[in-house]
């Protein structure tokens, strides 16, 4: 999926009357654009697919894993406990992105940058939920 369905998904969700448990995992690969200027934008596009193939192997079923853009992704998490499992996640995510990637005849090291947030119940709209796991990834950037 690409940004306008996730940001459907999680408008919905957190527009039901008694929406689940929310948590938004954002995530930014480290050194894509290193990638994409040393190996050119093919291997980077190869990079993108194995980077998509891994998310959704980190996640249960019942989530939604989306490319967002450029080296963006994005997860939604909800049900029960959802901020525990959404941490649980990320964790697996990092530990999947921290295994190299043979780009041409190289095994090139990736990592990525995770940030996750919770949705307040009837509080929070996709819009808030989303800026706070971008500002969580950042600082994990940092």
């Amino acid at each position: 999926p690409n940004r306008a369905l996730f940001n459907d998904r999680l408008e919905q969700l957190l527009g039901r009357r008694d929406p689940p448990e929310v948590t938004v995992i954002y995530c930014d690969l480290d050194r894509f654009k290193s990638v994409n200027d040393e190996y050119g934008h093919l291997e980077g596009d190869h990079l993108l697919e194995v980077t998509a193939a891994r998310l959704n192997a980190a996640v249960r079923v019942e989530d939604t894993v989306a490319r967002l853009g450029g080296d963006e992704f994005a997860v939604i998490v909800q049900g029960h406990d959802a901020l525990l499992v959404a941490e649980r996640i990320a964790t697996r995510i990092v530990e999947e992105l921290r295994r190299p990637v043979l780009i041409g005849s190289a095994d090139v090291p990736i990592s990525v940058s995770v940030g996750v947030a919770r949705a307040r119940s009837g509080v929070d709209g996709a819009r808030t939920v989303m800026r706070d796991a971008d500002e969580a990834m950042y600082r994990a950037k940092r």
